[in-house]
């Protein structure tokens, strides 16, 4: 946009008059395919406000351009409105022109009269007849004519809405039948479409329909194209819409034109989901049986207020096929960008969801409340058994049939092979009280693959903390660092685990050692406290400042790699060595001279396998 305007300027201060532009010919400019990038933009605006200045090149200061001044190419940008809507509107309203002088850009609101005192549809066909004169083609004037319409009818709806105080008001500015009439016309669309309905749709088509039967407001008029590409796009809700008709004719001895048909097509058409949510994950209820979910979801929406809660009816009668296709359709309809967390109580839906995460490249979480399985069993276990106490202890011991009773896991990880995980894997399990819960180490760098992996655990048990060297920050799970739990005496260990965090305390390193002298098999702890104490001091003072977390890493990981090398283990391999001894080839280097006095006193030899490893920690790479 600031581009756009900055070649706007320049040309208005070459020909010496202020350019009128209006909304539509700036959203196609930002959203027209523009291949050679900003120098084909200046050039096409260059030959757009040339073409205008042959066209009417009078005394006028002023010169108003037109899209029809522009190349074909441009226009299209319109193709893409829809896609980019929120952004674009953020950026220009549709009721606002522009101005641009040599000096600066003016942005003014266009003067209507108010939308909810006037025909939506009015001066629709002078719009239509305005830009047929410029040039355009039948094609892009639809496009202008279409976008111009939703913009209106947003427009129109809001205002209706905010007529609304509250409910007992409303009582008072509808006839009640109206209220009921509309109630159950939307109760049956959402049933059909598979869809809710907001509060401002219902209020809004209420306020509407009591102004259209008590002649409140101006008849509203729709061009025969608007009517065709209502019915060619939106055929089910036209039907329905049609169905409400003839109930207003049959209670109101009224007959709506087909105009105000379309207009209650257009209600139920176009929802504007709550600007605070409409970039935020969703929630999708699929339930089996008629209207469970649906109830569930208007309940949740009725006490928060909230639009980012979705239903979804499983029919017992739908074949497999049937069913995932539909729930693949519901969810490209609803996701916002953010992911969409289903709640579910049918088990098959779990791979079905799986196959849709991958297949859509939507983040999709589940969450499996098989509330129907449970009250099935529940019931017939009822209906057999006298006593009360044992129909319960039954449905307690099946909780973990039902995958209620996930168990409780600690991670614990490290970025460079298994051992530093193993050690303090061990040392939790020894100090950290943790009976009843599985402590998992995992030693993966790669965050694409580390984020698999804890989905898969996930799915079975509950992420009570992950430990380690670094945050991978993921799924907002708590993070302990691995010197936290050195930094905490043994007895308050358990308390830190269950994240009852104390002030962090500076690492003990004589209880380091000491646990490591029970742990390592063929290194000498004594030279170890010696020798690796200088080392870490010399990479702080090196090559960099090491964070707590990597020192202390470093201590463990070293600890285990010359245990190893001592014994004759086998070394990890590190995948990406070369790539990153290319790109810290003077800390490689500097690494290998400060490693020479671990390698004498212990006989080894650190491989470039090893020193890519330290530094992959150094770096939290």
């Amino acid at each position: 946009m600031e581009m756009i305007q900055k070649f706007l300027t320049l040309e208005a201060a070459r020909i010496k008059k202020t350019l009128n532009i209006n909304a539509e010919l700036l959203r196609c400019l930002l959203l027209y395919d523009c291949e050679a990038n900003c120098m084909q933009l200046k050039a096409d605006i260059k030959i757009g406000c040339a073409n205008a200045y042959v066209r009417e090149h009078n005394g006028s200061d002023t010169l108003p351009l037109y899209i029809s001044d522009f190349d074909h190419n441009i226009r299209k940008g319109f193709l893409k409105y829809k896609t980019y809507r929120e952004e674009i509107e953020e950026i220009i309203p549709y009721d606002y022109s522009y101005s641009v002088n040599g000096m600066a850009v003016k942005m003014s609101s266009v003067d209507k009269e108010k939308l909810n005192n006037v025909s939506i549809y009015e001066d629709l066909h002078q719009k239509a007849e305005s830009l047929a004169a410029s040039g355009l083609d039948e094609n892009d004037i639809n496009i202008i004519l279409s976008t111009e319409l939703e913009n209106r009818f947003h427009k129109y709806k809001n205002e209706l809405t905010k007529q609304i105080v509250n409910k007992e008001q409303f009582s008072m500015l509808v006839d009640k039948q109206i209220i009921y009439l509309i109630e159950s016309f939307l109760e049956d669309a959402a049933l059909k479409l598979g869809r809710n309905f907001s509060n401002s749709v219902f209020y809004g088509l209420c306020l509407h329909l009591n102004s259209v039967i008590y002649k409140q407001t101006k008849p509203n008029k729709v061009s025969p194209k608007q009517i065709m590409n209502i019915l060619d796009q939106y055929k089910t809700e036209y039907l329905l819409s049609t169905d409400l008709a003839l109930t207003i004719k049959k209670e109101f001895g009224l007959e709506l034109p087909i105009d105000e048909v379309i207009l209650i097509t257009m209600f139920i058409c176009y929802q504007t989901p709550i600007s605070d949510i409409s970039n935020k994950p969703v929630v999708l209820f699929a339930f089996y049986g008629d209207g469970i979910a649906d109830s569930i979801t208007k309940t949740i929406i009725s006490l928060t207020h909230l639009e980012n809660v979705f239903s979804f009816e499983l029919a017992f009668e739908k074949e497999m096929e049937e069913i995932y296709d539909s729930i693949k359709r519901y969810i490209l309809k609803i996701e916002r960008g953010k992911g969409i967390i289903v709640v579910y109580d049918s088990s098959f839906l779990s791979e079905m969801l799986v196959t849709l995460e991958h297949e859509l490249k939507i983040v999709i979480r589940q969450l499996p409340i098989p509330i129907t399985t449970m009250g099935i069993e529940l019931v017939r276990k009822a209906a057999i058994e006298e006593n009360v106490d044992s129909v319960y202890q039954s449905a307690m011991k099946n909780m973990g049939v039902f995958g209620m009773n996930l168990k409780k896991v600690i991670i614990t990880l490290c970025t460079t092979g298994k051992g530093s995980a193993e050690e303090l894997k061990k040392y939790i399990e020894r100090y950290g009280k943790v009976e009843g819960m599985e402590i998992i180490s995992l030693s993966i760098s790669d965050i694409d693959r580390l984020r698999e992996e804890l989905v898969y655990i996930m799915k079975t048990n509950i992420i009570q903390c992950i430990v380690g060297t670094f945050d991978p920050k993921l799924f907002s799970l708590p993070f302990i660092s691995i010197s936290e739990v050195f930094g905490t005496p043994k007895e308050k260990l358990p308390g830190l685990l269950q994240r009852n965090r104390e002030e962090k305390s500076l690492i003990d390193y004589e209880e380091v050692f000491h646990y490591l002298e029970e742990q390592l098999e063929y290194a000498n702890v004594e030279k170890l406290k010696k020798l690796l104490p200088q080392f870490i001091l010399e990479i702080n003072e090196r090559i960099c400042e090491l964070s707590l977390d990597s020192e202390v890493g470093l201590f463990i990981h070293i600890s285990c790699c010359i245990d190893r090398m001592r014994g004759h283990l086998p070394s990890p391999q590190n995948m990406r060595r070369e790539t990153i001894i290319s790109k810290y080839n003077w800390q490689f280097k500097t690494l290998l001279k400060l490693a020479k006095p671990l390698e004498k006193s212990f006989d080894i030899i650190f491989n470039d396998d090893e020193i890519a490893n330290i530094l992959t920690i150094i770096y939290k790479l």
